[in-house]
């Protein structure tokens, strides 16, 4: 390990989450004629279980959701926005996760290959009010100590799954009782995870004292400036097990245990433990102090084990006629549930309008289903510069 002291990081975006996760999406779905149930829940988690009475054939999948109850998602990943909507609570979250995969269903099994990301994160109220303040430079009021608290973890990468369904009736289950698992291989390519704590106190209203601690392991340091970093390589696993049940042609229940024992081995990873000071300060042409920290500890490089969160999926499938409706409810390792309603209503045998929300973030969607193929918008705003939930999720398949 190096050891670092009273090195003063160059110019950086104070906030460590900025431009750690927007990345391209594949929008190939649209050239197959798809096969997939209208009001597809979101996020569309596979359920292994349905393998065992699934129809087979090539597929494509792709979706992406992003939401922050505090600020626009333009202000946290491009910068800009911050004079928008300011919501905060006591404490804030940051939801993001994207997925494209594509393979093929045969005999109750599936493969398919993937590229997937997600990152959480958790802020307190001072600290979104204090980065809200710096970013659109407002005075900043003398005498109040900023308690700042960060929380994140997230990462990206590639890879392929092998699932496979089954049918316990035969094993004296009850008749539309089926099981399934699945096991995956994942190439990671990018990591962010780590904690900010400490206290920031304005000394005039364009200038401020801080000290903080800095527990942060990246494949990029969006905390502050950190030259010639090399990025860190990971491999990693991770297992499904789901459940489902169909009570009648109406009726359905699932659920789903997603990541289960998931880990990424990274080796080589860029890391950073230390407190950060304001010894050094630097101000900008209008008088506004930039952040610029001083470094003290240790920054180098390491191998480190990474827990991917588990998650849960239950939902219930309910149709009448037309309509159908589908609740669902998302737990991410215990947190707060991510609370999901889906319907559809079938216009005719080829059309079906979709419509969907999410209680969390107050984010309605709109879809439709033609034929095979099924596209979800998601979106809170109309205004995409405003909106703090965005996403989407676009799916086929082709018969054998």
């Amino acid at each position: 390990m190096d050891s670092r002291g009273g090195r003063a990081a160059r110019p950086s975006r104070f906030f460590i989450l900025r431009g750690a996760a927007l990345f391209p999406l594949v929008f190939l779905a649209l050239l197959f004629p798809a096969s997939r149930p209208a009001s597809a829940q979101y996020p569309a988690s596979f359920n292994p279980a349905a393998l065992a009475r699934a129809a087979g054939g090539p597929f494509l999948d792709v979706q992406s959701f992003g939401a922050d109850n505090a600020v626009p998602l333009s202000a946290i990943f491009l910068g800009h926005g911050w004079g928008g909507p300011f919501n905060p609570e006591n404490t804030n979250h940051l939801d993001l996760f994207w997925q494209a995969d594509a393979g093929a269903v045969y005999k109750s099994w599936r493969l398919a290959v993937f590229y997937r990301g997600e990152l959480f994160a958790k802020a307190s109220r001072d600290t979104m009010e204090f980065l809200r303040m710096t970013e659109l430079k407002q005075d900043l009021p003398v005498g109040r100590t900023f308690n700042l608290d960060l929380n994140a973890r997230g990462f990206a990468a590639s890879g392929f799954e092998v699932s496979k369904g089954f049918d316990l009736a035969p094993l004296g289950f009850p008749e539309g009782l089926t099981l399934g698992v699945t096991a995956r291989y994942l190439k990671a390519d990018m990591i962010q995870q780590g904690t900010l704590t400490g206290t920031v106190t304005p000394t005039s209203a364009r200038s401020y004292d801080f000290n903080l601690l800095l527990d942060y392991v990246y494949d990029r340091n969006y905390l502050y400036e950190r030259p010639d970093t090399v990025a860190g390589t990971g491999d990693g696993y991770s297992f499904d097990l789901g459940l489902k049940y169909v009570l009648d042609p109406n009726l359905s229940a699932g659920v789903v245990l997603r990541d289960l024992f998931g880990r990424i081995y990274w080796y080589d990873t860029p890391y950073t433990t230390a407190t950060a000071g304001s010894q050094t300060k630097f101000f900008d042409a209008q008088g506004y102090m930039e952040f610029r920290p001083t470094i003290s500890g240790y920054e180098s490089y390491k191998d480190f084990t990474q827990h991917i969160p588990l998650k849960m999926d239950a939902e219930i499938t309910y149709n009448k006629g037309p309509f159908s409706v589908r609740p669902a409810i998302t737990f991410i390792e215990y947190e707060r549930p991510l609370c999901w309603i889906n319907g559809a209503y079938e216009i005719n045998p080829a059309l079906a309008l979709n419509l969907g929300y999410n209680f969390n973030y107050s984010v309605p969607s709109l879809g439709l289903s033609y034929k095979a193929l099924s596209i979800d918008l998601y979106a809170n705003d109309m205004d995409f510069s405003r909106a703090s939930a965005l996403g989407f999720d676009i799916a086929a398949s082709l018969p054998w």
